[in-house]
Formats: C-alpha cells, sequence, structure tokens
C-alpha cells in the first residue's frame, strides 16, 4: 500500500506541475489575485486572516439565504472615466455608462436573460442578491449629480506582463493624472480607463473593499489603491463600441469585479491554497454557485478528476503504468481474499 501511496503522490505532482504551467501561460484577466499576494506579501498570514474571516461571513451568508431574507440594499454609483488626450475614443459616452449599471442590475438580481442556462439541479437555491445600483444623484456637497465625472490626462497607467500596482492607482488620483474618489463610504468609486499602458489589455479590471469592515482583515487595501474597481475601458459596458474585438464584451468585467468589492471570491482558481485549487479548497463557499475548474466553466469533481487521469495516463511511461497495473491486481486480490472470508 505504501507503492499505491507513492503512485497516488507522482500522480498529484504531474498535475500540480501541469496546472501550474497552464496557468503561467495563460494571461489573468482579473487582478483580484495579484491584490491578495500583494497584500500578503506586505502583511504576512494576510490570506489566512481572509479564508478564516471569509468563511464565517460566507456561512452567515448562506443562512440568511435559507431565511429567504428580503432586504433590498441600494448602492449610489460614480463613474471617473479618465480618459487619455492621444485616445479621445476612451472617453464612453453616457450611453455606454448607462447600460453598465442596467447589466449590474439585471445580474445581481438575476434579471440577466442567460438565466434560462442554469443547470436544473440549483434551481431551488439560485437567488437574487437583493442588491441594486444606480448613478449617484447627489454629490459630496449635497449638490446635483449624474454619477459621472470626466477626467482628461496625459498620463499612462499600467503596462507590463505583471499588473504594476503603483501604476494602476495614479488613476484614483488627481495630483497623478487620475481622479480623487469621492466619499467611500456613501459611493461605490468605479474608475474607468485604460489601465494597460496602451498596450493590448492583459488586466481587464481590479477590485478592493472597503476599508474597516468586518468581513476582512486589517489592511485589506492596498496602501497604493483606494477601496472600488478599476476597469479597462475597452473592457466595459455591452454596447462599447471600442470594445475588445477579440471576446465578447458584454458587461460582466464590472459584474465580476464589483463581486470582489463586495466580498466574493472566485469560484476557481488556487488564490487560497489547497492542493487541486477549487476541488479541494478555493471554493467561494457559497451554496448557490457550482464548483468550477476554471472562471468560465462550472464542472463536477469527476468531470475534472477523470479527463485529467485519463490524460495522464496517456503521458505516463510505460514503467510506470506496468507498476500502477500490478499494484491495482495485488489490491484488488486482497479486497476478493477479504470478500471471501467475510
Amino acid at each position: 500500500m505504501n507503492n499505491l501511496s507513492t503512485l497516488f503522490t507522482t500522480f498529484c505532482l504531474v498535475i500540480v506541475f501541469s496546472t501550474t504551467t497552464s496557468a503561467q501561460q495563460s494571461t489573468e484577466q482579473c487582478g483580484f489575485n495579484h491584490a491578495i499576494e500583494f497584500l500578503n506579501q506586505q502583511n504576512p498570514n494576510y490570506k489566512q486572516q481572509v479564508d478564516v474571516i471569509y468563511h464565517q461571513r460566507v456561512t452567515e451568508a448562506n443562512t440568511k439565504q435559507a431565511n429567504n431574507n428580503k432586504t433590498i440594499y441600494t448602492i449610489p454609483v460614480v463613474f471617473h472615466v479618465v480618459w487619455n488626450t492621444s485616445v479621445p475614443q476612451q472617453n464612453l459616452d453616457d450611453s455606454v455608462l448607462l447600460e453598465q449599471i442596467a447589466v449590474l442590475n439585471e445580474d445581481f438580481g438575476r434579471m440577466n436573460a442567460d438565466t434560462n442556462n442554469l443547470r436544473p439541479s440549483f434551481i431551488p437555491i439560485v437567488g437574487n442578491a437583493q442588491i441594486q445600483f444606480e448613478l449617484a444623484c447627489v454629490d459630496p456637497n449635497g449638490n446635483p449629480t449624474n454619477g459621472i465625472i470626466r477626467v482628461p490626462t496625459t498620463v499612462t497607467f499600467g503596462g507590463g506582463f505583471i499588473p504594476n500596482m503603483s501604476s494602476i492607482a495614479k488613476i484614483q488620483n488627481t495630483s497623478q493624472g487620475g481622479s480623487d474618489a469621492w466619499n467611500t463610504s456613501e459611493y461605490l468609486n468605479i474608475w474607468v480607463g485604460d489601465i494597460n499602458g496602451g498596450s493590448t489589455p492583459s488586466l481587464l479590471g481590479i477590485a478592493t473593499p472597503p476599508a474597516g469592515l468586518s468581513n476582512w482583515p486589517a489592511n485589506s487595501i492596498p496602501p497604493e489603491l483606494t477601496d472600488g474597481a478599476i476597469i479597462q475601458y475597452s473592457a466595459f459596458g455591452r454596447n462599447n463600441p471600442t470594445a475588445i474585438s477579440n471576446m465578447v464584451v458584454n458587461g460582466r468585467t464590472v459584474t465580476h469585479e464589483v463581486g470582489h468589492y463586495l466580498g466574493v471570491r472566485h469560484t476557481a482558481e488556487n488564490t487560497f491554497g489547497g492542493l487541486f485549487g477549487s476541488i479541494c479548497g478555493d471554493d467561494d463557499g457559497l451554496i448557490d454557485t457550482p464548483i468550477a475548474i476554471n472562471l468560465n466553466k462550472a464542472v463536477t469533481h469527476q468531470e475534472i478528476l477523470v479527463p485529467m487521469l485519463f490524460q495522464l495516463w496517456e503521458i505516463c511511461p510505460i514503467w510506470l503504468k506496468i507498476i500502477w497495473i500490478i499494484q491495482t491486481k495485488i489490491v484488488k486480490t486482497a479486497l476478493l481474499k477479504d470478500k471471501l472470508l467475510l
């Protein structure tokens, strides 16, 4: 049985290596993992603290859903459109911003058109988040507003394969060519601009939670960042004439990042540890979201493991296959003997 354990460990290592290699080769479009890693470097054990507190709050959230809590929360939103004067198409039209608010309300209210794609097994537990969004109608000084701030700039934000938090954060500061946040305890601030330094977008968005919340540890906001969401302008809205050409842009990037702002983690990926990521440790914990192998595909454990094991079998050296077959026969023989003795 020790040989079997060794063999299983070998399979695990191959899976981990394959998964890690694949992750390194793909471009990460959400900055959530980068922000968590950045904070963990500055504050040792930060990820562990987040994980413990998160699961406590998830239990409470699942309980409230089971109790059919119907309280509706309205969040006032302010859009900071920070556009480079050399690329005027970054200055998105009001219609694109208004449509993005509509997408947020559809998605968080489960009124989106693709709800018919829901798996039947989740119909009994799927729910409305009881959250709605509206553009702010009063500014911090009590004056009427449409909730849209437009700031022309000559500053470049972000760029590079690994997101540069300090450079991206400039978009949140007027003194650095961006736009200062409105009172973050009263508004959800969303910045819209080019956060890829003029290069082909690799990062579509990043979000940080409100400061001082009980469901996040201290120091949850990187010192460079203000809480809220920052979105690549070409990944914003669903009627965006400047949308990225090689992907579907339907407003879900903002939905995704606002989810992080509200405290929800990825349904997949190995942000917080666990040998197989979401298979063994990094699921979001919410009862109405399925386990997922990546951000775009929800699957069962069997759908993940069976194809993976078949693929591993194909690439295994012949000597390892022989050992596996021999060990399997030994185990079957032992089990058969035990059954005959019963």
